[in-house]
């Protein structure tokens, strides 16, 4: 615009344009397309009045033109540049043969011209003309650039391709292009994808690809086939700092669009429906989840549980073929080959035991001394009572040789017991052993109640108690293939020495102490800030034994499903058992026996794998049941003789917190100081009730902190402490310098006789020690108290460790609690437990029932639960499953959700590792109790609960029990004698 002194004219009309805004100035590139026909028209009016041209000047001098005559002006140039343009084509047609160069003088369009501001439109200005030169076979045509278009011809011509691109992309019009031809490479690659010839691996739906497939398989795929999606995918999740869910967001994207355009590329969508399946999701939710193909129907995934079911036991046929093939191998046509592959590495058997009458090798406890072979009548048939498995390990020369050498009423004895081993023979390997792991099969009772939702007289539609019977089966993460799998013989002690061997003897009692030094070591280190200075880097928090590697594996666990049948019938427990026994490694053969010198008959064998089946109490005695009811059966498959059955630890935490309970909780003592229902009252734990198994989680956590705060107040009382932060004033503990100075190994020892110092003064668990009764009952409530609550400690850390030769050794101490609180079934159990181990059980068997007693579903070190606790997680994410069936509770649908849950959970973990979820294991890290320990010992501290004050007592305990000592050691000792006298010597002698 001028400057207001002076009056602006418009050049097309002549109005006064000095104040109106949009106004064009002529001499601007954008502007100097319509100069030429204004010059025309101009001069065409100077002419007709007689003046000379002044145009140029006019022009030059910063003329300028309204927006309406400017637009006219603009519209008419383009028709006059549109009439030229057709004139000089006619003149081609016209003069032909004769070269024409057209040169365009004419500016481009308007459109083509953009400039941002004054400064850019002087840059462009400023800047040289591009022009192409396009040489045709009739003519040479050039071409001059527009400013938008002058970088990329330059570019061109610098062969820069990325300039290209950029200037390309910043053109509208070329944009779209691009737009466009990227589109159509796009579905190009995703129809390759979902082609038959990518065979993706979305199309894969086998129960492995479920537990196999990864982001990272499916973005590989998508490289090969969709580079330019994947690109797309990479760009759209491109952010600053890098995320750990890239892959699965890209994956995500990727399944979602592949399956909108193909219906079968939906494996990430069936993954997904198994995660609704598990959180228990109802039918709308997956109807408004499959619509944006984030899933998959209800009924196609029901389809996909059955799928999924059809497999089930897989692993576990893999593991018994192994067994199976073992036993095969010692089975021949006519005899069964001597028991090489199982002779003991880890083990030295003792030599076979003389004629004399002087059984002293076979006395201990441990021992499994091999003796000779009862002799073998050559006259034997199917219903004689003579043991199977001797025969088994017997080794046989030519039967015919034998027969005729011998008298018929000649015992035979097997020659190559002593003989010397074959030269020739190949040796077995001990890799070939390495591989073979035994398992175990844990089973229990599920129940559930199915409402009606209405209910009528007639009882069609009443409620429902459905009562199931619900199994697994673990592998052992311990190689015991090197054992014999035959008992052999042995000479019984008395009834009074095994009964002594059973319960604890003065050794166990001392290791008690040792166990219990840990025990107290632990916990003085964790509160007590002398002890955690000087202490803390020789505590031993974690207890290793022998196997304590495998221990700290992670298990395989394979559920098993849902038998329809409930465990309490008879009828019902034996088809249990009929199904269950077909993971029993069986080997039927035949053997050829040699009648007399010219008869031979076939005899039919069987050769088991006995596999141990755990369980609470109820299921092993009616295991026994079902095993006596069919005692006289032909097969040993029908008289089940391949399970074991064997009792489990959870199950016994549980009754042994039933007897705390028993003797130490009372509901009418919470006006009596340091009892234990007064102390649930004090730190206000109202989760604890008088049924310890209603709510087991709560009355364990609340036994822990309570013994936690006794072993506590017992050290400060010792130590002569009265708060935590004081320094011990016992002249056995050095000052925290001297202790500090000295070596790991010396405060290691310290720390050890300081902590038995504590377990020796206040806690006595001894068996064989008969503690003296110091006439202050308040005091010896809570010793007793203390003494069964730290071997609950020591048992539930003996079993997070794996350590199976701990647990069987506080069953000793188990036995006579159970024996003096009245659980005799449990005492039978228990009692059974330490028989097995010790007598009854072939080595491989034995060690097994002592490794095989635990699970680790996380396979970090202190992460092992008891078996029977892990199947009371399986019934309860299969009653969550079963509640979510809703009006579907049928018994087709209850074994398909059972069959299914093991596949399905290895699905989820393997899901939750992909996206690194962290929430799979269902463990809950226990809150700080030191508030509540605080209370705890103020309270046990005020009314000096260490302190002896005879003529002291509480009104609702007014005779504390001791639990180990209820009863007379002598009438223990004869319970224990007549049940091994009925287990052992009352069998003989009926036979």
């Amino acid at each position: 615009m001028a400057s207001p002194s002076s009056s602006v004219f418009c050049l097309g009309c002549g109005c006064d344009i000095t104040n109106v805004k949009g106004n064009r100035l002529l001499r601007t590139a954008t502007s100097r397309h319509i100069v030429p026909l204004w010059n025309s028209l101009m001069e065409a009016e100077f002419r007709s009045r007689g003046m000379s041209s002044l145009v140029q000047l006019l022009v030059e001098r910063d003329g300028r033109m309204c927006r309406q005559c400017f637009a006219t002006f603009e519209r008419a140039s383009k028709m006059w540049e549109g009439i030229k343009s057709g004139v000089s084509r006619a003149a081609n047609i016209l003069i032909p043969n004769v070269a024409h160069s057209t040169t365009c003088t004419s500016p481009p369009p308007p459109k083509r011209l953009r400039v941002v501001s004054n400064s850019a439109s002087n840059s462009v200005e400023q800047s040289p003309e591009v022009k192409i030169q396009i040489d045709y076979h009739h003519r040479v045509q050039n071409h001059r650039l527009t400013p938008s278009r002058k970088r990329m011809g330059k570019a061109i011509a610098r062969k820069s391709k990325a300039t290209v691109v950029r200037e390309c992309i910043k053109d509208p019009m070329m944009f779209n292009y691009v737009i466009n031809n990227v589109s159509r490479i796009l579905q190009s690659e995703l129809r390759k994808m979902c082609s038959n010839e990518a065979n993706s691996v979305l199309k894969q739906h086998l129960p492995t690809n479920f537990q196999e497939f990864t982001w990272d398989m499916l973005i590989k795929e998508t490289q090969v086939h969709a580079p330019v999606f994947l690109a797309l995918m990479k760009a759209c999740t491109k952010t600053k700092s890098p995320r750990s869910n890239k892959h699965g967001t890209i994956g995500i994207c990727i399944a979602i669009l592949l399956k909108y355009r193909y219906d079968k590329m939906c494996l990430v969508q069936k993954i997904l429906s198994l995660v609704l399946y598990a959180g228990h999701s109802g039918k709308q939710v997956y109807q408004r989840l499959q619509k944006l193909n984030i899933c998959v129907s209800h009924q196609i995934v029901t389809s996909l549980i059955c799928t999924m079911g059809s497999e089930y036991d897989s692993s576990v046929l893999q593991w018994k073929n192994i067994l199976f093939s073992d036993l095969q191998d010692d089975a021949e046509d006519n005899y069964v080959v001597h028991n090489a592959p199982y002779q003991s590495t880890l083990y030295t058997s003792t030599e076979s035991s003389s004629d004399s009458d002087d059984c002293s090798s076979c006395c201990s406890d441990s021992s499994f001394a091999s003796v000779t072979p009862p002799p073998v009548s050559p006259i034997m048939s199917g219903d004689d009572d003579y043991d199977d498995d001797v025969i088994a390990n017997e080794c046989y020369e030519d039967a015919t040789e034998l027969a005729t050498s011998i008298e018929p009423t000649q015992c035979l004895l097997p020659s190559t017991l002593t003989e010397e081993p074959d030269p020739t023979e190949e040796p077995v390997s001990s890799t070939a052993c390495a591989q073979v792991y035994n398992y175990k099969l844990v089973g229990d009772n599920i129940d559930f109640t199915v409402k009606a939702r209405y209910n009528r007289v007639d009882g069609q539609k009443d409620n429902k108690s459905l009562h199931y019977f619900h199994y697994m089966c673990v592998r052992d993460r311990v190689n015991l293939s090197q054992l014999p799998i035959i008992k052999c013989d042995s000479c019984l002690n008395s009834s009074g020495n095994i009964a002594l061997q059973l319960l604890p003897t003065k050794e166990s009692d001392d290791k008690l102490v040792d166990d219990l030094a840990v025990l107290v070591s632990r916990v003085i280190v964790s509160y007590m800030p002398y002890f955690q200075f000087g202490f803390a880097d020789v505590v031993t928090w974690h207890v290793e034994h022998e196997f304590y590697k495998e221990m700290s594996e992670k298990s395989e666990v394979v559920p098993l499903g849902v038998l329809l049948h409930n465990e309490n019938k008879g009828e019902e427990m034996i088809k249990i058992m009929t199904h269950v026994h077909q993971h029993v490694p069986v080997v039927e053969y035949e053997r050829q026996i040699q009648v007399d010198r010219h008869t031979t008959v076939l005899q039919s064998h069987s050769k088991v794998h006995s596999i141990l089946f755990g369980g609470d109490q109820l299921t092993a005695a009616r295991i026994r049941g079902a095993q006596e009811a069919k005692c006289n059966s032909v097969t040993s498959t029908k008289r089940f003789d391949g399970l074991i059955p064997v009792i489990e630890d959870w199950h016994a935490k549980v009754v042994l917190l039933e007897v705390i309970w028993k003797y130490f909780y009372n509901t009418s003592s919470s006006g009596e100081h340091c009892t234990l229902y007064q102390l649930k009252n004090l730190i206000n734990n109202k989760n604890v009730g008088k049924i310890p198994k209603h709510n087991f989680n709560s009355c364990d956590d609340f036994v822990e902190t309570v013994i936690t705060g006794h072993i506590i107040c017992a050290a400060l009382q010792t130590f002569g402490m009265v708060a935590l932060d004081d320094q011990p004033s016992n002249s056995l503990i050095p000052t925290p310098e001297t202790a500090w100075a000295q070596s790991k190994d010396e405060r290691r020892t310290l720390l050890m006789n300081i902590s038995k110092l504590v377990a020796e003064k206040h806690i006595s668990c001894s068996f064989n020690n008969l503690h003296t009764q110091s006439g202050d009952n308040v005091h010896e409530y809570t010793k007793n108290f203390l003494s069964v609550g730290c071997i609950h400690l020591l048992l539930k850390d003996a079993i997070k460790e794996g350590d199976g030769k701990r647990v069987l050794e506080y069953y000793r101490y188990l036995l006579p609690i159970f024996i003096n609180s009245g659980r005799r079934n449990y005492a039978n159990e228990s009692l059974n437990l330490l028989c097995q181990y010790h007598y009854d059980l072939p080595m491989q068997q034995a060690e097994q029932l002592v490794w095989s007693r635990f699970v680790n579903s996380a396979g970090v070190k202190g992460g092992n639960i008891p078996a029977d606790l892990h199947l009371e997680h399986l019934n309860r994410t299969l009653k969550g499953t079963i509640q979510a069936l809703g009006t579907n509770k049928s018994e087709t649908a209850i074994v398909r959700a059972s069959k299914a849950i093991g596949i399905i959970k290895e699905t989820i973990q393997r899901y939750d590792d992909e996206n690194t979820i962290g929430l799979s294991s269902g463990a809950h890290r226990a809150p700080a109790i030191k508030k509540e320990l605080d209370l705890i010992i103020k309270e046990l501290q005020l009314y000096q609960a260490f302190d002896i004050q005879p003529g002291r007592k509480h009104q609702s305990f007014e005779k504390p029990v001791d639990v180990m000592h209820a009863k007379p050691t002598k009438d223990i000792i004869a319970w224990v004698v007549e049940h091994v006298e009925s287990r052992y010597f009352k069998q003989r002698n009926t036979h």
